[in-house]
Protein backbone atom coordinates (compact mmCIF):
# COMPACT_ATOMS: atom_id res chain seq x y z
CA UNK A 1 0.00 0.00 0.00
CA UNK A 2 3.03 2.64 1.06
CA UNK A 3 4.42 1.96 -2.51
CA UNK A 4 1.17 2.42 -4.13
CA UNK A 5 0.46 5.69 -2.58
CA UNK A 6 3.64 7.24 -3.05
CA UNK A 7 3.52 5.65 -6.88
CA UNK A 8 0.35 7.70 -7.15
CA UNK A 9 1.77 11.22 -5.28
CA UNK A 10 4.95 10.64 -7.88
CA UNK A 11 2.72 10.51 -10.60
CA UNK A 12 0.55 13.41 -9.42
CA UNK A 13 3.65 15.51 -8.54
CA UNK A 14 4.78 14.87 -12.37
CA UNK A 15 1.51 15.95 -14.06
CA UNK A 16 1.26 19.02 -12.09
CA UNK A 17 5.06 19.76 -13.06
CA UNK A 18 4.17 19.02 -16.93
CA UNK A 19 1.19 21.39 -17.00
CA UNK A 20 3.23 24.00 -15.00
CA UNK A 21 5.72 23.89 -17.39
CA UNK A 22 3.40 23.85 -20.61
CA UNK A 23 1.29 26.80 -19.45
CA UNK A 24 4.62 28.81 -18.79
CA UNK A 25 5.77 27.42 -22.54
CA UNK A 26 2.38 28.82 -23.77
CA UNK A 27 2.72 32.05 -21.99
CA UNK A 28 6.02 33.26 -23.51
CA UNK A 29 5.05 32.27 -26.72
CA UNK A 30 2.09 34.43 -26.39
CA UNK A 31 4.54 36.67 -25.24
CA UNK A 32 6.63 36.59 -28.13
CA UNK A 33 3.41 37.37 -30.47
CA UNK A 34 1.15 39.78 -28.93
CA UNK A 35 1.73 42.84 -26.52
CA UNK A 36 -1.40 42.90 -24.11
CA UNK A 37 -2.33 43.41 -20.58
CA UNK A 38 -5.97 42.49 -21.22
CA UNK A 39 -5.50 39.16 -23.59
CA UNK A 40 -9.47 38.80 -23.93
CA UNK A 41 -9.99 42.23 -26.40
CA UNK A 42 -7.10 40.50 -28.87
CA UNK A 43 -9.15 38.62 -31.19
CA UNK A 44 -11.54 41.49 -31.03
CA UNK A 45 -9.16 44.77 -31.54
CA UNK A 46 -5.88 43.24 -31.86
CA UNK A 47 -5.73 40.80 -34.50
CA UNK A 48 -5.17 41.18 -38.22
CA UNK A 49 -6.65 40.52 -40.76
CA UNK A 50 -5.23 39.74 -44.50
CA UNK A 51 -6.06 41.60 -47.27
CA UNK A 52 -3.82 39.79 -49.86
CA UNK A 53 -3.85 41.43 -53.24
CA UNK A 54 -5.60 44.49 -51.84
CA UNK A 55 -4.07 47.58 -53.31
CA UNK A 56 -2.67 50.23 -50.58
CA UNK A 57 -2.95 54.08 -51.13
CA UNK A 58 0.20 54.69 -52.48
CA UNK A 59 -0.19 58.72 -51.64
CA UNK A 60 -0.54 58.70 -48.25
CA UNK A 61 2.02 61.13 -46.54
CA UNK A 62 4.42 60.17 -43.52
CA UNK A 63 7.49 61.70 -42.04
CA UNK A 64 11.20 59.92 -42.19
CA UNK A 65 13.32 60.39 -39.09
CA UNK A 66 14.89 62.78 -40.91
CA UNK A 67 11.57 64.87 -41.02
CA UNK A 68 11.22 64.54 -44.63
CA UNK A 69 8.07 63.64 -45.81
CA UNK A 70 7.35 60.99 -48.47
CA UNK A 71 4.91 58.75 -49.56
CA UNK A 72 4.65 54.69 -50.26
CA UNK A 73 4.60 55.88 -53.74
CA UNK A 74 8.07 57.45 -53.28
CA UNK A 75 9.54 54.10 -52.07
CA UNK A 76 8.08 51.65 -54.66
CA UNK A 77 9.23 54.39 -57.26
CA UNK A 78 12.70 52.15 -57.98
CA UNK A 79 10.02 49.48 -59.17
CA UNK A 80 11.38 46.93 -56.09
CA UNK A 81 9.11 45.06 -53.32
CA UNK A 82 8.34 46.83 -49.73
CA UNK A 83 8.63 45.25 -46.65
CA UNK A 84 6.31 47.10 -44.02
CA UNK A 85 6.77 46.42 -40.35
CA UNK A 86 3.74 48.41 -38.48
CA UNK A 87 5.55 49.06 -34.83
CA UNK A 88 5.68 51.89 -32.35
CA UNK A 89 9.15 53.14 -31.45
CA UNK A 90 8.08 53.03 -27.84
CA UNK A 91 6.62 49.89 -27.54
CA UNK A 92 8.94 48.77 -24.56
CA UNK A 93 9.28 44.60 -25.93
CA UNK A 94 7.44 43.59 -28.62
CA UNK A 95 8.15 46.11 -31.83
CA UNK A 96 11.81 45.59 -30.42
CA UNK A 97 11.31 41.92 -31.29
CA UNK A 98 9.62 42.53 -34.70
CA UNK A 99 12.57 44.69 -35.98
CA UNK A 100 15.41 42.60 -34.60
CA UNK A 101 13.77 39.84 -36.11
CA UNK A 102 13.22 41.49 -39.51
CA UNK A 103 16.89 43.18 -38.95
CA UNK A 104 18.42 39.53 -38.95
CA UNK A 105 16.51 38.08 -41.44
CA UNK A 106 17.20 41.20 -43.90
CA UNK A 107 21.15 40.43 -43.12
CA UNK A 108 20.42 36.74 -43.61
CA UNK A 109 18.80 36.95 -46.93
CA UNK A 110 20.74 36.77 -50.46
CA UNK A 111 19.19 40.01 -51.65
CA UNK A 112 20.49 43.53 -51.65
CA UNK A 113 18.65 46.17 -49.03
CA UNK A 114 18.05 49.44 -51.52
CA UNK A 115 19.50 47.05 -54.72
CA UNK A 116 16.21 43.84 -54.65
CA UNK A 117 13.72 45.84 -52.06
CA UNK A 118 13.30 48.10 -49.35
CA UNK A 119 11.90 48.25 -46.04
CA UNK A 120 9.92 50.76 -44.51
CA UNK A 121 9.26 50.77 -40.60
CA UNK A 122 5.47 52.65 -40.14
CA UNK A 123 4.49 53.53 -36.31
CA UNK A 124 0.86 53.12 -35.73
CA UNK A 125 1.10 55.27 -32.47
CA UNK A 126 0.23 58.73 -34.28
CA UNK A 127 1.45 60.68 -31.58
CA UNK A 128 4.96 59.77 -31.77
CA UNK A 129 7.28 62.28 -34.32
CA UNK A 130 10.36 61.88 -36.10
CA UNK A 131 12.67 62.50 -33.38
CA UNK A 132 10.95 59.21 -32.11
CA UNK A 133 12.08 57.20 -34.88
CA UNK A 134 15.91 58.46 -34.46
CA UNK A 135 17.44 56.17 -32.71
CA UNK A 136 15.70 53.17 -33.99
CA UNK A 137 16.94 54.71 -37.39
CA UNK A 138 20.23 54.51 -36.15
CA UNK A 139 20.52 51.62 -34.29
CA UNK A 140 19.03 49.14 -36.95
CA UNK A 141 20.96 50.62 -39.83
CA UNK A 142 24.08 50.65 -38.27
CA UNK A 143 23.58 46.94 -37.52
CA UNK A 144 22.56 46.23 -41.63
CA UNK A 145 25.29 43.90 -43.46
CA UNK A 146 28.00 46.30 -45.25
CA UNK A 147 26.36 45.45 -48.68
CA UNK A 148 23.26 46.77 -47.92
CA UNK A 149 22.44 50.45 -48.52
CA UNK A 150 21.41 51.38 -44.84
CA UNK A 151 19.14 54.06 -46.00
CA UNK A 152 16.40 52.02 -47.65
CA UNK A 153 15.20 51.18 -44.54
CA UNK A 154 12.89 53.76 -44.21
CA UNK A 155 11.44 54.51 -39.87
CA UNK A 156 7.98 56.42 -40.84
CA UNK A 157 5.49 58.50 -38.54
CA UNK A 158 2.45 60.07 -40.02
CA UNK A 159 -0.15 62.13 -38.86
CA UNK A 160 -3.81 60.55 -37.46
CA UNK A 161 -5.20 60.23 -41.00
CA UNK A 162 -2.65 59.08 -42.68
CA UNK A 163 -1.48 56.28 -40.15
CA UNK A 164 -4.99 54.69 -39.59
CA UNK A 165 -5.92 54.88 -43.21
CA UNK A 166 -2.61 52.15 -43.89
CA UNK A 167 -2.91 50.39 -41.06
CA UNK A 168 -6.17 49.53 -41.97
CA UNK A 169 -5.59 48.55 -45.42
CA UNK A 170 -2.71 46.32 -44.12
CA UNK A 171 -5.26 44.85 -41.68
CA UNK A 172 -3.09 45.15 -38.87
CA UNK A 173 -6.04 45.90 -35.71
CA UNK A 174 -4.91 48.03 -32.40
CA UNK A 175 -5.74 49.63 -28.78
CA UNK A 176 -4.26 51.50 -26.36
CA UNK A 177 -3.62 49.22 -23.69
CA UNK A 178 -3.01 51.26 -20.44
CA UNK A 179 0.21 53.95 -21.59
CA UNK A 180 0.77 51.36 -23.90
CA UNK A 181 -0.77 49.21 -27.46
CA UNK A 182 -2.52 45.68 -27.47
CA UNK A 183 -1.02 44.57 -30.84
CA UNK A 184 -0.05 41.79 -33.21
CA UNK A 185 3.61 41.27 -34.64
CA UNK A 186 3.93 40.46 -38.37
CA UNK A 187 5.44 42.21 -41.67
CA UNK A 188 3.64 42.56 -45.27
CA UNK A 189 5.34 42.19 -48.28
CA UNK A 190 4.22 44.75 -50.93
CA UNK A 191 4.98 44.58 -54.85
CA UNK A 192 5.97 47.43 -56.71
CA UNK A 193 2.46 48.28 -58.12
CA UNK A 194 1.64 48.99 -54.11
CA UNK A 195 -0.28 45.43 -54.30
CA UNK A 196 -0.14 43.39 -50.42
CA UNK A 197 1.62 40.05 -51.94
CA UNK A 198 2.25 38.00 -48.51
CA UNK A 199 1.71 38.14 -44.38
CA UNK A 200 4.66 36.58 -42.27
CA UNK A 201 3.69 36.68 -38.43
CA UNK A 202 5.86 36.46 -35.09
CA UNK A 203 9.20 38.25 -34.55
CA UNK A 204 11.26 35.07 -36.23
CA UNK A 205 11.85 35.11 -39.79
CA UNK A 206 13.09 32.52 -42.39
CA UNK A 207 15.23 34.19 -44.70
CA UNK A 208 14.18 31.60 -47.51
CA UNK A 209 10.65 32.55 -46.95
CA UNK A 210 11.66 35.87 -47.15
CA UNK A 211 13.80 35.76 -50.48
CA UNK A 212 11.16 33.99 -51.81
CA UNK A 213 8.26 36.19 -51.35
CA UNK A 214 10.21 39.43 -52.31
CA UNK A 215 10.84 37.19 -55.42
CA UNK A 216 7.42 36.37 -56.02
CA UNK A 217 6.39 39.93 -55.02
CA UNK A 218 9.10 41.26 -57.83
CA UNK A 219 6.83 39.02 -60.07
CA UNK A 220 10.71 37.46 -61.37
CA UNK A 221 12.59 40.86 -61.51
CA UNK A 222 14.95 40.07 -59.10
CA UNK A 223 16.88 36.92 -58.30
CA UNK A 224 18.41 34.42 -60.50
CA UNK A 225 16.90 31.69 -63.38
CA UNK A 226 17.79 29.28 -60.76
CA UNK A 227 14.95 31.15 -58.28
CA UNK A 228 12.68 31.51 -60.55
CA UNK A 229 12.35 27.60 -61.14
CA UNK A 230 12.76 27.20 -57.26
CA UNK A 231 9.74 29.28 -57.17
CA UNK A 232 7.72 27.27 -59.33
CA UNK A 233 8.51 24.05 -57.13
CA UNK A 234 7.13 25.94 -54.16
CA UNK A 235 3.98 27.09 -52.74
CA UNK A 236 3.41 29.43 -49.75
CA UNK A 237 1.74 27.53 -46.81
CA UNK A 238 -0.47 29.51 -44.68
CA UNK A 239 -1.14 27.03 -42.27
CA UNK A 240 2.42 26.88 -42.03
CA UNK A 241 2.99 30.25 -42.85
CA UNK A 242 6.02 29.08 -45.04
CA UNK A 243 7.15 28.15 -48.50
CA UNK A 244 6.77 24.17 -48.87
CA UNK A 245 7.07 21.74 -51.90
CA UNK A 246 4.41 21.57 -53.95
CA UNK A 247 4.09 18.02 -54.41
CA UNK A 248 1.84 18.51 -57.72
CA UNK A 249 3.99 21.04 -59.13
CA UNK A 250 7.42 18.48 -58.91
CA UNK A 251 5.43 15.59 -60.07
CA UNK A 252 4.46 17.71 -63.10
CA UNK A 253 8.12 18.06 -63.64
CA UNK A 254 9.30 14.99 -63.48
CA UNK A 255 6.49 13.54 -65.77
CA UNK A 256 7.49 15.98 -68.38
CA UNK A 257 11.12 15.44 -68.33
CA UNK A 258 9.87 11.63 -68.71
CA UNK A 259 7.92 12.01 -71.26
CA UNK A 260 10.55 13.80 -72.99
CA UNK A 261 13.42 11.32 -72.90
CA UNK A 262 10.91 9.06 -74.01
CA UNK A 263 10.04 10.42 -76.77
CA UNK A 264 13.96 11.17 -77.20
CA UNK A 265 14.56 7.77 -77.10
CA UNK A 266 12.39 6.58 -79.43
CA UNK A 267 13.36 8.79 -81.98
CA UNK A 268 16.84 8.07 -81.33
CA UNK A 269 15.90 4.50 -81.98
CA UNK A 270 13.61 5.01 -85.04
CA UNK A 271 16.70 7.10 -86.76
CA UNK A 272 18.72 4.03 -85.90
CA UNK A 273 16.71 1.64 -87.38
CA UNK A 274 16.49 3.34 -90.60
CA UNK A 275 19.95 3.76 -91.07
CA UNK A 276 20.82 0.13 -90.22
CA UNK A 277 18.36 -0.66 -93.07
CA UNK A 278 19.72 1.74 -95.49
CA UNK A 279 22.94 0.60 -94.88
Amino acid sequence: MKNTINLNTDTALCSYVTSLLAFLMLMASAGDVHAIERPSTLAEKAGIVERLNQTLDLDLVFKNSKGEALTLRDLLADGRPLIIAPVYYECPRLCTLTQQGLLEAVNAVDLGLGKDFRVASISFNSAEKPEQAVPKAKKYRSLLDPRHEKNAWSFLVGSPSSTEKVMKELGFKYAKDGDEFAHAAALMVVTPGGILSRYFYGVKYADKDLRFALIEASQGRIGSTVDRILMFCFRFDHIQGRYTVSIWKVTRIFCTLFAGLLLASLIIMRIREKVRKSS
